[in-house]
């Protein structure tokens, strides 16, 4: 055979636009599928279900401005209730196993979790000494630092928090992605699957506050949004190494609970 005409034939041929788009097709579906539960749940569902609801109990919306906990409190379990009911009509009765909520291999999530925590809470230490307490700069909370806002807003950090974020992005979220992301990416030694990645950023995605109304970003910390990548991945790593939602709401919650407590701390002390 002729190893000329051979080179010539593979070197002419062309990759056109949709045999890159159809291979595709089913992840940017599963993608755009999950982005719109996501936002009918978690979005429109606070704004239509939670919002009539305090209206229609007739809440104080003084009371809730000044104690944001309440709300925030109320928005994720709200919405950790309606995701909880979405997967148990599609799923049944296996919906705790499908989305990850079961205790399996609790030994290794602790295995996993505990030696970050540790570097986690050594690095909080470090950074709130070096952005409040050397410069004599108190943190801004947005609210008065009363008995009821440090007790809700504990709760809410070392209880609620991972509990509902975690069965969102590493539970629901993450099967979804799984069924079509199926591949892998290097993070250095670490093998993490491609649906974690782009779970966790989402989830950092997630810290970006925004109007949807207009589309303008009307909160945005690079820090805070590099932090929860990073976590999130970490979140990731351990939701596959374990096939259970157990590591990942408990290092969500301590890693939430401590950077708390120490803004916390800072600001009795400095007061």
């Amino acid at each position: 055979m002729d190893n000329s005409l051979t080179t010539t034939t593979q070197a002419s041929v062309r990759v056109l636009p949709f045999q890159i788009v159809l291979p595709n097709l089913k992840k940017i579906g599963v993608l755009l599928v999950a982005l719109a539960f996501y936002y009918i749940l978690w979005d429109r569902g606070f704004v239509w279900l939670w919002g009539d609801l305090t209206a229609w109990l007739g809440a104080d919306s003084a009371l809730l401005a000044e104690h944001s906990w309440i709300g925030m409190t109320g928005n994720h379990l709200w919405m950790l209730l309606l995701t909880v009911g979405a997967v148990m009509l599609i799923c049944g009765k296996q919906w705790h196993q499908w989305s990850g909520l079961t205790f399996a291999n609790a030994r290794q999530s602790m295995r996993l979790i505990l030696p970050v925590i540790f570097i986690w809470s050594v690095a909080m230490v470090i950074f709130v000494a070096v952005t409040y307490l050397l410069p004599n700069q108190l943190p801004g909370f947005g609210f008065h630092l009363s008995a009821p806002n440090v007790i809700g807003w504990l709760a809410f950090e070392w209880i609620v928090v991972g509990l509902t974020e975690e069965f969102w992005f590493r539970g629901v979220l993450y099967r979804l992605l799984r069924s079509a992301w199926t591949g892998t990416a290097q993070l250095g030694r670490w093998e993490i699957p491609s649906a974690a990645v782009i779970s966790a950023i989402l989830f950092s995605a997630a810290h970006i506050n925004f109007s949807t109304a207009t589309f303008t970003i009307t909160h945005f910390d690079p820090l805070q949004v590099g932090a929860q990548l990073a976590l999130g991945l970490w979140y990731g790593l351990i939701r596959q190494r374990t096939g259970s939602l157990l590591g990942p709401i408990l290092a969500h919650n301590i890693t939430d609970g401590i950077l708390m407590s120490l803004l916390f701390l800072v600001a009795a002390v400095m007061r």
